[in-house]
């Protein structure tokens, strides 16, 4: 936990002065600087949850979910296909640069990182299409002047949780896409928490994320109390994610992705084992669980691009490729 006082002094007021400049338009309710006031009523899904994960094969797929991914099928587009990787439809097929999908708790609306152009100049900020891709919006009406990425919903869509880069520092943030209000995620002594790759477990009472030195898994409740370093490694940890019933973390580790072999690994809380689901000598990372804790999507390099691909989750087996075209295709996320 870090005190302001810990913070390097230019940082510090950095931090404050332009939060308060970018999102000083923000009416009512609670300051954008103020703490989140979610609540942080504990879930007993940790320690109640099984320890036992269900194996069932690729059978127990339903065509009603759907993954959605980026596509560099011609322009940069987010689409979504069904868990057999048929049924491809566009959610934004437009011309501008998107990344980074997420599916509303619902299903109903997806929120992805877009290029804004403001005052001159491009930044990253987070745009919400409906899920059928038919209408679309800006989730602040107010261009920031930071970039802001990884969204992921609070699981009663009234939040996306984001990573705001403040004065190039790494940091949780959220928006309320209803009101346009924003701001970032504070420890309870003070200071902002630093890390990205932020997202809800389903009861919406814990976050987890990545530590600013991408080496720890770190979790905070929804008012920035409660943290705890979930995970360490001495080699580089990406793209965490709860599963379903709380128990287990997926996640994404190695070397820096696109440079040399990353794996994806799952922890379970109940337990304390760890498995190691792939070994291939390419890129694997980005997993994403399926609404039953049963499988898998992630991206692999395995095929000399990225692609997506779908797993057991149990055992890393009945391994599907859902890309079917000839293009880099990567960042997935299956439905709630």
């Amino acid at each position: 936990m870090r005190s302001p006082s810990s913070l390097h002094p230019t940082l510090r007021s950095v931090l404050v002065l332009a939060l308060v400049a970018t999102f000083g338009a923000c009416g009512g309710g609670d300051g954008p600087l103020d703490p989140a006031s979610e609540s942080t009523t504990d879930s007993a899904a940790e320690s109640a949850a099984s320890s036992s994960v269900p194996t069932d094969g690729l059978a127990a797929l339903t065509t009603s979910q759907r993954i959605a991914f980026v596509s560099w099928a011609g322009a940069r587009s987010v689409f979504k296909v069904d868990p057999q990787g048929s049924q491809r439809a566009p959610v934004y097929a437009q011309s501008d640069a998107v990344d980074s999908p997420a599916w509303s708790w619902d299903n109903k609306r997806v929120a992805m990182v877009r290029a804004r152009w403001s005052n001159g100049v491009w930044h990253n900020d987070i745009f919400v299409m409906t899920a059928d891709g038919t209408s679309g919006s800006w989730a602040r009406s107010q261009a920031s002047v930071w970039h802001i990425t990884d969204p992921a919903w609070s699981p009663n869509g009234l939040r996306i949780v984001v990573t705001i880069l403040v004065g190039g520092v790494p940091t949780l943030g959220w928006i309320e896409p209803g009101t346009s209000k924003a701001g970032l995620f504070w420890f309870p002594g003070g200071g902002a928490v630093r890390g990205s790759r932020p997202s809800y477990n389903k009861a919406g009472t814990k976050i987890l994320y990545v530590g600013e030195h991408f080496n720890t898994i770190e979790q905070i409740n929804p008012d920035g109390s409660g943290h705890k370093v979930r995970i360490s490694a001495s080699v580089k940890i990406d793209y965490p994610s709860f599963s379903p019933d709380g128990a287990r973390i997926a996640y994404e580790k190695g070397p820096a992705p696109g440079t040399a072999n990353t794996d994806i690994y799952v922890t379970s809380f109940t337990t304390g084992v760890t498995t190691r689901l792939t070994s291939s000598t390419a890129v694997d990372g980005h997993p994403s669980w399926s609404p039953d804790g049963i499988r898998l999507a992630f991206m692999s390099e395995r095929t000399g691009k990225p692609q997506i691909y779908t797993m057991n989750a149990a055992t890393g087996g009945d391994l599907l490729r859902l890309s079917k075209l000839d293009a880099y295709e990567d960042h997935p996320a299956w439905t709630h």
